[in-house]
């Protein structure tokens, strides 16, 4: 059996990392990225830019798309702002409340589920829509993947504490 102390560490250092992956995927702007030999793209939940040679425009993404693809944005921006929020409340519950009481262990492995699932919508509706065949993932989309990850091994270690006692 693991010591205690140990898993407290890890599963505190695991919520860090998940809640600031979640936070600096939605933050930066290479969720998709293209590359020509003139033109650099780089496009993100709320900002894109383009670079022509030594110049950088940078436009709020939701001056580019209109119609269905305008309210599929939103969505995705509120969405990685809610799991942002539910995975920073699930971080601080984490760090307080999860190995003392099964009962607020399991509502914190619910809460990294929500999370992880607020980030699940967000990577369907944005490959969905927005990713184009001439494009690749950006660094910020595979963070966002990441995060997922980091979300599950999270709400598994929340719940997996209801099971063993300390």
């Amino acid at each position: 059996m693991v010591n205690s102390s140990i898993r407290g560490g890890l599963a505190a250092t695991f919520a860090v990392a998940a809640a600031l992956l979640i936070f600096i995927a939605a933050g930066t702007t290479y969720w998709t990225e293209y590359e020509s030999s003139s033109v650099k793209f780089h496009g993100g939940l709320f900002e894109t830019c383009s670079e022509f040679g030594s110049s950088k425009t940078c436009t709020d993404t939701k001056d580019l798309v209109s119609g269905d693809d305008e309210d599929k944005l939103e969505t995705c921006q509120s969405f990685i702002i809610i799991g942002g929020i539910i995975a920073g409340v699930a971080m601080l519950g984490t760090f307080f409340v999860v190995f003392k009481d099964a009962a607020k262990s399991k509502f914190v492995a619910l809460l990294w589920i929500a999370a992880m699932a607020c980030v699940v919508v967000v990577l369907s509706i944005y490959d969905d829509t927005f990713k184009r065949d001439n494009t690749d993932y950006g660094y910020s989309f595979i963070l966002a993947c990441i995060s997922v990850f980091v979300c599950l091994v999270m709400a598994l270690v929340t719940g997996s504490s209801m099971l063993t006692s300390f």
